[in-house]
């Protein structure tokens, strides 16, 4: 995975060198017979945003977020990630853990077309400078208050080992930079930023992981439609729907 982003002829389509995308024809016929949704997951949450803006989509142990707080909040805080001067195309290291400004965050990315990386908390100098590296990522958040471990002063040793990681993003803790991000911006300025991002639903979204058994976690490309409409049919596998939480 190179860090370089190139744009093609289609409308709204961002192409990641190193990322094998389907074919024009092919995506077509998995859209034709709903394999793909022909939505990105940003328009997929404000759509159920505004259908039940009251209902919870997360719960934790420290609270709860309707799908209306989930919707503004990332809408905010992708407004804000722009106006800092982050672009889409651009790949972002996740170490957060289950939290609800992970949720937040993850959202902001996918409506602002920023590519989360998501690995996990207990990763360190291996596997954090391999996945930065392959992935070009240039924006980093980590979750301050993740056990006893220093995951803000770890981030902030491995900028120095790898120059692309230019932005840290600490969430939660005594210097809330995320939520400080949230409060920089208005919703309808931040709605107005994210308005002049162009997504496809064949872009990449998401960049998931893969231990495997040959060393440091191999990244998986994930797709907006493809994505969608696999846990879509995982839902119905299990029984799930929108009542569910």
């Amino acid at each position: 995975f190179g860090a370089g982003v190139r744009w093609c002829a289609l409308p709204g389509r961002r192409m990641i060198d190193g990322v094998v995308y389907t074919p024009p024809e092919q995506a077509r016929r998995y859209f034709e017979k709903r394999l793909w949704i022909d939505l990105t997951v940003g328009e997929a949450l404000r759509r159920t945003a505004t259908r039940v803006p009251d209902r919870i989509a997360f719960a934790s142990e420290e609270g709860e977020l309707t799908f209306r707080e989930l919707d503004e909040d990332s809408d905010r805080l992708g407004g804000a990630l722009l106006a800092m001067g982050v672009q889409p195309g651009e790949r972002a290291m996740f170490q957060m853990g289950t939290v609800l400004e992970t949720a937040v965050a993850l959202s902001a990315c996918y409506k602002a077309g920023i590519i989360p990386v998501c690995s996990v908390p207990q990763y360190r100098e291996i596997e954090i400078g391999q996945l930065a590296r392959l992935s070009g990522a240039s924006l980093y958040f980590v979750q301050a208050d993740f056990s006893a471990f220093d995951l803000v002063g770890f981030a902030l040793g491995m900028q120095d080992k790898v120059p692309s990681l230019e932005r840290l993003v600490v969430a939660r803790g005594k210097n809330d930079e995320l939520k400080r991000l949230i409060d920089s911006v208005s919703l309808e300025e931040a709605r107005r930023r994210l308005s002049h991002v162009k997504q496809s639903p064949e872009d990449c979204f998401v960049f998931q992981l893969s231990g495997g058994s040959t060393g440091v976690p191999k990244i998986i490309p994930r797709f907006h439609g493809e994505y969608l409409a696999h846990c879509d049919a995982w839902n119905k596998m299990h029984g799930m729907d929108e009542h569910s939480v």
